[in-house]
């Protein structure tokens, strides 16, 4: 496995029990990463409870795919939730650069 940031986390929290593993350009998965946090700290809140993993997964999804052209990231977004239990969900960037 290459790592090109050594000192960069490439673990990252997105809320009590959601993480997502970061790989490609450090910045871009840093800052997809706190879209996601943000929004699913909204949810949360809205909800009063834990947030689906698929839920954060979802805006993942989106803010990857609506900027495929531009981005180069790809994300691992894993965590457990009490209605489907633990879950892992890859969302790869899909396109031609």
């Amino acid at each position: 496995m290459y790592v090109g940031n050594r000192v960069s986390d490439k673990l990252e929290p997105i809320h009590h029990r959601i993480y997502c593993q970061r790989s490609g350009t450090s910045s871009h998965t840093s800052t997809i990463a706190k879209y996601v946090r943000h929004y699913i700290d909204i949810q949360a809140n809205e909800l009063g409870s834990l947030p689906p993993v698929e839920s954060a997964a979802s805006v993942m999804r989106e803010i990857i795919y609506s900027n495929a052209g531009s981005l180069s990231a790809s994300m691992i977004c894993s965590g457990w939730d009490p209605y489907k239990g633990y879950q892992i969900y890859s969302v790869n960037q899909t396109g031609f650069f």
